[in-house]
């Protein structure tokens, strides 16, 4: 049964079985805690007390933190082990393992051992083009399929029986809404669900889960904020899952298309400070580039004193499939709006 582990800035999943010495286990890039299905009875028969742990922005784990190196990843295993009331031997894998080390220098006294698997403990001497050329395998469009991929070179000898089975899992992983911290039942899910492939503008989005819900989910996507920090969450995070999101510091007033657009989402922010003439010059140039059958959601309207009414958007939106979605208790309103085809 899945537990979790809460973080500054989010949650670490990880399941727990046996009793005994403590063992921590944590996958490497790219998978999952199910890859030590096997592993893990083996310990627990022989006596241990075994956790397996999801790495930020991986399975059940949050994608909501600013930091996914390995220092922050020696964070969680440090945090885990005292929550379950260690000393812990930690087993690694890739750049788990080099966490782990970090780790066990840190905090000595929580490590009772160590277990390194396929080590990246530290850099290897690599050239620039080489470089290059393995940050742009790992990214969107192409990331996700060469990595998956590349993932049975791992098993050179013989795979296990359900290798097809947990690399499914690894693909399902990133498409929840539930790993972006999103609920099915968001307006923005459920509108957005069937937009899987096409340009997608997130706009001053108070979170950065839409924009690496729908980069997971195949959509092209350009995050514009004019708040350094969101956009420089929003790229580490989808660096992490192997995503590929483009990220302008920009006001909304100022950016403008360079391709043809699936979708626009607007957070509340996104039209904030802009003049009624201004707001109306954007929307218009964001629907000349919109394409017939696409989708313009602006969540939680701006208040204050340029708030944008509901009835200045239905104005902007004449001709469009326009509804609006009040959410639940707690939950922002919506304004949908979908471009009927010419």
């Amino acid at each position: 049964m899945t537990e979790y582990l809460t973080r500054p800035q989010g949650r670490i999943a990880y399941d727990i079985a046996g009793d005994g010495p403590l063992v921590v286990c944590a996958h490497g890039m790219g998978d999952l805690r199910s890859v030590y299905r096997f592993l893990t009875p083996g310990l627990v028969e022989a006596g241990y007390r075994v956790a397996t742990m999801d790495l930020r922005g991986h399975g059940e784990s949050d994608a909501t933190f600013s930091a996914y190196d390995d220092v922050a990843l020696a964070t969680d295993l440090i945090a885990l082990t005292q929550h379950l009331g260690g000393p812990a031997a930690l087993v690694g894998n890739s750049m788990a393992a080099g966490a782990a080390v970090w780790a066990a220098a840190e905090a000595p006294a929580l490590v009772s051992g160590l277990v390194l698997i396929g080590p990246f403990v530290r850099n290897a001497p690599i050239g620039k083009l080489a470089m290059l050329a393995f940050r742009a395998g790992l990214v969107r469009p192409w990331g996700p399929a060469v990595w998956n991929s590349y993932y049975p070179k791992f098993f050179p000898g013989r795979p296990p029986a359900d290798l097809e089975e947990h690399r499914a899992r690894i693909r399902g992983s990133l498409r929840r809404p539930e790993h972006w911290n999103l609920s099915p039942d968001d307006a923005f899910v459920r509108v957005m669900h069937p937009t899987t492939e096409g340009h997608v503008l997130v706009a001053s989005a108070a979170r950065e889960g839409p924009a690496l819900y729908l980069a997971a989910n195949g959509c092209e996507v350009t995050a514009v904020d004019e708040q350094p920090e969101m956009v420089r969450r929003v790229l580490s995070a989808a660096g992490a899952a192997g995503l590929a999101v483009r990220g302008y510091v920009i006001n909304l007033g100022e950016w403008s298309p360079d391709v043809s657009l699936r979708a626009v989402v607007c957070g509340d922010a996104a039209f904030a400070g802009l003049a009624a003439r201004e707001r109306k010059r954007v929307i218009q140039i964001l629907q000349s580039a919109t394409l017939d059958g696409g989708v313009h959601l602006v969540e939680t309207l701006v208040a204050g004193d340029n708030a944008m009414s509901i009835d200045e958007l239905r104005s902007s939106y004449r001709g469009w499939h326009v509804s609006i979605d009040r959410g639940g208790s707690g939950s922002p309103s919506t304004f949908i709006a979908r471009k009927t085809d010419s």
